[in-house]
């Protein structure tokens, strides 16, 4: 009796052993299906991405209509610009949306004026600044900080400016038409 209980664990020993180098996968298995499951997950999230998220979300920096029509009304930027004068609108500051009075942005801007008009301009700056401060407060950071913003945010300018000018002193300034704005400084605090 006594060599049976010897007998029992030698062969509940082999009995172990056997099947531990049953479950080792060799490195040829695991990338035989290793490679081909991981390829089949990236695709699957890739249609998921694209087809269920990508969907859901919200356009960040959309091109307005406004400029589009603008520039068909403009045909794009005058390349001639000796008939025009500048006149500047100086450290005009404002917080952008969603950012809590933590963000701020400081612009000046250069906006390009018949000659004529330019010496009345200094009654327009006022409303100027007041435009610009409120176009900044409608934006987002993100629709600020990269240099294809601020293009079209020299648009939005141009088309509020002139549509103000319209609005407020089309008699008074009957041909007056900005032809296009420029940023003299463009600082994100």
């Amino acid at each position: 009796m006594a060599q049976d209980p010897e007998e029992m664990t030698e062969e509940g020993t082999e009995e172990q052993e056997q099947p531990s180098s049953k479950s080792k996968l060799s490195p040829k298995t695991l990338v035989l299906i290793g490679l081909p499951l991981v390829m089949v997950q990236a695709v699957l999230a890739y249609f998921v991405v694209s087809n269920y998220i990508e969907p859901q979300l919200p356009e960040t920096k959309p091109l307005p209509a406004e400029t589009q029509a603008a520039e068909g009304r403009l045909g794009g930027d005058i390349d001639d610009l000796s008939e025009f004068v500048t006149f500047a609108v100086e450290d005009v500051i404002a917080n952008p949306a969603e950012t809590g009075g933590q963000r701020y942005l400081s612009v000046s801007i250069n906006v390009y004026i018949q000659k004529e008009y330019a010496d009345e301009m200094a009654d327009m700056d006022a409303e100027f600044r007041s435009l610009i401060i409120a176009r900044i407060s409608r934006k987002r950071m993100d629709e600020l900080d990269d240099f294809k913003d601020q293009e079209i945010l020299r648009e939005e300018l141009k088309d509020d400016i002139n549509a103000l000018i319209g609005k407020y002193f089309s008699k008074k300034y009957e041909e007056l038409e900005v032809p296009r704005v420029v940023f003299s400084k463009y600082t994100i605090q």
